[in-house]
């Protein structure tokens, strides 16, 4: 009797334990399932967010090329304005002369530039490109002083500007450590105008050489 008590226990616990064993499987099968259907709504929203992205990157894309296509259209009404407005050399030679004083370099350069190419011939041309010369000896790129010194002499050699454009050449130079070329150019400035406010500078300059 105690043999057939103990068989159907044991017959009882390996039924139970097939049905928890099926009801895990199941229970797991489940749970594959709904982590396949979480993926895939995870890679649609990824999929979705990446289209979103392509369309903020086309939308700014197409504001920036706006804006910058407004900024060429002012730009091209300031210059159409100016055009107007500088009628007359004078008034273009003194904004240049004021943006100098203001040590708005880069805008003085600019405008000394237009008023010698619309008025290369003026009285004041071999002034305005001295100024450019005197601008780029303030931010101190003495090669383009230099440069532009020199132009002065060469284009206006009876320009009033020349002494003073012969001595900054020289103080160009000296800056850049060439003081042969800056002996040199001290010299002339002395031989050539010897009354002149720049040969008593020149001279001044002169004796840190002996």
């Amino acid at each position: 009797m105690k043999k057939k008590i103990t068989k159907i226990l044991q017959y009882s616990i390996l039924i139970w334990f097939c049905f928890f064993l099926t009801s895990c499987t199941s229970l797991l099968t489940s749970n594959t399932t709904e982590l396949k259907s979480i993926r895939q709504e995870l890679d649609i929203i990824k999929q979705d967010q990446k289209q979103l992205k392509e369309k903020i990157k086309l939308q700014e894309k197409i504001i920036n090329e706006l804006k910058d296509e407004s900024k060429q259209s002012l730009k091209d009404e300031e210059v159409a304005v100016k055009k107007i407005a500088y009628t007359e050399p004078i008034l273009l030679y003194k904004e240049g002369r004021s943006a100098l004083l203001e040590e708005k370099f880069d805008n003085a350069i600019k405008l000394f530039t237009q008023f010698l190419e619309n008025y290369p011939h003026n009285d004041l041309a071999d002034n305005a490109l001295y100024w450019i010369g005197e601008c780029y000896y303030a931010v101190a790129d003495f090669q383009k002083a230099i440069e532009t010194f020199k132009k002065v002499v060469d284009q206006y050699p009876r320009g009033m500007k020349v002494p003073d454009a012969l001595l900054k050449t020289a103080y160009s130079y000296f800056s850049l450590k060439d003081k042969n070329r800056a002996h040199h150019y001290l010299k002339l400035v002395v031989e050539k105008y010897p009354f002149s406010e720049a040969s008593e500078k020149a001279q001044i300059k002169l004796k840190t050489f002996q």
